[in-house]
């Protein structure tokens, strides 16, 4: 038996023989990082990650520009219920979330507005490393934003990539990886097969919602319904109208809030009927659908954009060598788990590129196969490209047409029209965080949930399977706190007639709220409207959360800076406990 990455027959396979639990590694610091740099990354990735120079050039107290820092930590939760039917209960490491504060360290504007950043499918705290960079050096650090991460992020052996950081050199990573290398003591055994952590049938929105209150509550009482505004991107979105109208004994939880906050993900307001949810389930964000009869039973239970978590590992390491932070990443890629992953991805055997090529192929909207993973990052060069069908996402795409040639990569301002994210960006973000950009088990069962309650219609009453299941979803009509709508052209909204919906079952702005009263009319600009709408042409999905300062400004950043002031009022301490 092999406990590292296999390449047979030109196609990308894992070894999945780990045995539940035993990969949990710690993953936050306590520490603070007063030069901008992340619990579990080193310096250099910290000055690529947090660029005092991006931004619109607001000054610091001495002329400096803004310098956004950041610092994480980890916190007990609950340990999650066992599985009803396998019996199997989670392994005490992972009753653990952590969270990452991003804020100025030398802001001229005190605290105004904790954005409490949720994550979207797949994605951890470095997701929202640019976002928090451009909230923040636009509001001259009134803004700061707090990245939540979820338990299942501790899956995660962060060994060979923790170890690859401190040494500046990916080929430890790869090493351990691929090809069974020791490294601090540990093997690779390989990531988690989908079908053996069953504990994972519970990790749903209940636990979720329960998890995200926790944090919220780092912030006194008082201070919440006017200083605290959450943010959620993609799955991460709907989830946040949910527990805006979740029953907290009583009490609606947007109480609790000075505003929510939309990305690119707003869910289809139709809701799973008992029967699909025990049976059918719904295709979620990385395209699986399972109900919970099967789930509990058998699994998988993480989710799995047509590979196993491999993908995501495979996704870290080709951006750790597109970063530049370790090596030219403008020389030819020789991982050959990495060769296979974007022949597999462009369905074509024998490409050749560079690092930075690779992470383009892999996350590009011309070429990426994946909805949830595209971003507008410029195109490959060196070579003619070709349109073809892709088998995965059935579409057309183009990809290399050459595999005689090395492609290399043309940057986002370079192209021509210009496009709007930078791929050094992408890659900043995928190694930001002490467990990074990435999340390689999201749970099936969340998304599962998110379908039974998503149009926000639960009745408190044991007729209603939801209501039982503790699914909470009931004060959507009495839904008060303002709404920052985001939507990217080409993203995963299809009907904005869902939009229209969810605008129409909600009452205006409640009082003691600085626009009380405000109409929930998206005509208005959004610092004035209680339902703030945006559509951004030619935004793809990712470039909801990763577009570079300048392109993002007129549709995002600084509409975005505007509602977060303008629903907020006074001053608040962001010292995480």
């Amino acid at each position: 038996m092999t406990h590292r990455i296999h390449l047979i027959g030109g196609t990308f396979l894992l070894a999945l023989l780990i045995a539940v639990g035993t990969s949990v590694v710690g993953a936050c610091s306590d520490d603070d990082n007063a030069s901008g740099v992340d619990a579990g990354t080193d310096a250099s990735d910290a000055q690529a990650l947090v660029d005092a120079s991006q931004g619109d050039g607001s000054a610091g107290d001495a002329g400096e520009p803004i310098v956004v820092t950041s610092q994480s930590r980890s916190y007990p939760v609950p340990l999650s219920e066992p599985n009803p039917v396998t019996g199997q209960q989670a392994p005490s490491e992972t009753a653990t979330i952590s969270v990452t504060r991003f804020w100025a360290r030398n802001g001229t504007r005190p605290t105004q507005a904790i954005v409490l950043a949720y994550p979207g499918a797949a994605l951890g705290v470095g997701s929202y490393a640019e976002l928090a960079q451009n909230l923040i050096v636009r509001s001259k650090g009134a803004i700061e934003l707090w990245a939540y991460e979820r338990r299942s992020n501790v899956l995660e052996d962060r060994v060979g990539i923790d170890a690859a950081k401190r040494g500046g050199d990916v080929n430890i990573a790869t090493g351990y990886y691929a090809d069974g290398q020791v490294v601090d003591g540990h093997v690779f055994r390989g990531v988690i097969d989908p079908t053996e952590p069953s504990y994972m049938s519970e990790w749903g929105l209940a636990q979720e919602v329960r998890d995200l209150s926790m944090v919220l509550h780092f912030v006194d009482e008082e201070k919440r319904k006017t200083n605290v505004i959450l943010v959620g991107f993609s799955l991460g979105a709907p989830i946040l109208s949910d527990f805006a109208a979740w029953d907290f004994d009583g009490q609606k939880g947007s109480n609790d809030l000075a505003g929510i906050v939309m990305l690119d993900g707003g869910g289809l307001r139709q809701s799973l009927t008992e029967d699909e949810y025990h049976h059918e389930g719904c295709v979620g964000s990385l395209g699986l659908s399972l109900g919970l009869d099967d789930l509990r039973a058998h699994g998988p239970y993480y989710q799995q954009p047509g590979l196993d978590a491999g993908f995501w590992l495979a996704l870290e390491i080709a951006g750790m060598r597109a970063s530049g932070l370790y090596g030219d990443p403008t020389v030819e890629i020789q991982d050959p788990f990495i060769k296979d992953m974007v022949s597999i991805s462009e369905d074509k055997a024998g490409l050749r590129f560079t690092a930075r090529a690779a992470l383009g192929l892999m996350v590009d909207e011309q070429f990426s196969p994946a909805l949830v993973m595209r971003t507008s990052v410029g195109t490959a060069v060196g070579g003619d490209l070709e349109e073809y069908y892709n088998p995965f996402s059935g579409e057309d795409l183009m990809r290399p047409a050459d595999t005689n040639v090395v492609y290399s990569w043309q940057e986002y301002d370079q192209t021509d029209p210009p496009e709007l994210t930078s791929l050094g960006d992408v890659a900043g973000a995928i190694l930001a965080g002490p467990t990074g950009g990435l999340e390689w088990y999201p749970p099936v069962r969340l998304t599962l949930d998110q379908c039974a309650v998503d149009s926000l219609d639960v009745v408190a009453s044991d007729e209603d399977y939801r209501w039982k299941l503790g699914l909470r979803v009931t004060h959507n009509s009495e839904m008060d706190a303002p709404v920052f709508f985001f939507f990217a052209e080409y993203g995963e909204i299809f009907d904005m007639q869902f939009v229209e919906n969810y605008r129409l079952s909600l009452p205006p702005v409640g009082p003691d709220r600085p626009n009380a009263g405000a109409a929930r009319d998206p005509s208005l600009p959004a610092y004035e409207s209680g339902f703030a709408l945006i559509v951004a042409p030619k935004f793809h999905h990712l470039d909801a959360i990763l577009a570079a300062s300048e392109k993002g400004e007129t549709y995002l950043y600084g509409p975005l800076v505007d509602f977060i002031l303008a629903n907020t009022q006074g001053i608040v301490s962001g010292e995480l406990p």
